[in-house]
């Protein structure tokens, strides 16, 4: 199945076949669950403004609306994730909705505390032209995640990319390494102080495993027993303003 565009995430209903392909079931709990702690832990006062780039349907958006103080605002490049995002938020001004490209953002230098963008960087065309762009309109810190090309992420990357040398329908997925993201960090005058490993399975192997607790308790023995900070397909990363 080809990878999803710009276009296809505007498609009426596609956030919520989105959110359940994802974050359904026990598994899909874990993952949204294991998001919000990074972000928690990474973000480091419970105020500040703060931009999420690519925010799709609004999970983290909504999550930081409810646990956070300070202006918030939620982008993304599909108006239909951001209508759904929008009929999801319990408060009526917060997250603001803005319809932006994470590659050309509409926000003037340092309007933002923090900037933060997760599963984004690794569909966009130009990755380094995005974190130029957060760069440029955080004050403090930006906070993202990125599949790890030494991991599961980086196997599948290669296999799409050889369907696509012989003419299969598959659209391009960017997988990285940790180098790479702080050498773009560092062209920005940012430096990354703190980055993780998380989930050594593939998301779809841990589907075939069964919804429930399974794919969990494999997850949770790779993180305790340190196997997720050498082989975690995402990476975790923040990185501050020299």
């Amino acid at each position: 199945m080809p990878r999803k565009t710009y276009a296809d995430y505007n498609r009426p209903g596609e956030a919520d076949s989105f959110e359940h392909e994802h974050f359904s079931g026990v598994f899909g709990a874990y993952l949204k669950k294991s998001d919000e702690e990074s972000l928690e832990a990474l973000l480091s006062d419970g105020s500040g403004s703060v931009l999420d780039v690519g925010a799709g349907s609004g999970r983290l958006s909504i999550h930081l609306a409810k646990k956070r103080e300070g202006y918030l605002v939620s982008s993304d490049a599909s108006i239909e994730m951001l209508q759904t995002a929008a009929s999801r938020s319990p408060v009526l001004d917060r997250p603001v909705f803005v319809l932006a490209d994470a590659q050309q953002l509409p926000f003037a230098d340092h309007s933002f505390d923090y900037v933060i963008s997760f599963r984004t960087l690794m569909h966009l065309p130009d990755w380094r032209k995005a974190v130029a762009e957060m760069c440029r309109v955080a004050r403090q810190a930006v906070v993202i995640d990125a599949p790890a090309r030494i991991a599961a992420p980086g196997v599948e990357a290669l296999y799409h990319s050889v369907l696509r040398a012989f003419g299969g329908n598959s659209s391009p997925y960017t997988t990285f390494f940790r180098k790479d993201i702080a050498t773009a960090f560092e062209d920005n005058g940012y430096v990354v102080d703190r980055s993780d490993r998380k989930f050594v399975l593939p998301v779809k192997v841990s589907r075939l495993l069964g919804n429930g607790r399974l794919p969990v308790t494999f997850e949770s023995f790779f993180r305790k027993s340190g196997i997720s900070r050498v082989l975690g397909g995402q990476y975790v990363l923040r990185a501050r303003r020299r």
